[in-house]
């Protein structure tokens, strides 16, 4: 969508990553881990899951289709919420807005 941060985590939501995969792709894809990259893919995550919901909500009004895209919708805004409740995130916003060194 614009920012390489939102394809990561759209990637890191898709596969279900764990904290030790995140820090690996990070990692790979960089070639190292700052606080501030970590927090843009953390954060950006929920935003991909906002991104499937939204989706799904839209093909609920407009498919013809026989899905359960409520259903769909639901589940993606489910993990939107439990990413963005999440404890760390307050330090997430803290870590992006950093000044890089």
């Amino acid at each position: 969508m614009g920012d390489i941060f939102f394809d990561l985590g759209n990637f890191a939501h898709h596969h279900r990553l764990n904290e030790e995969q995140v820090d690996n792709f990070l990692y790979e894809y960089f070639g190292e881990v700052t606080d501030k990259q970590y927090a843009r893919l953390r954060l950006m995550w929920p935003m991909s899951e906002l991104h499937e919901s939204m989706w799904g909500t839209t093909q609920t009004g407009i498919s013809k289709l026989e899905e359960d895209f409520q259903g769909y919708a639901d589940l993606w805004f489910a993990r939107f919420r439990t990413h963005v409740t999440d404890y760390r995130w307050e330090q997430w916003l803290k870590d992006v807005g950093k000044k890089s060194k």
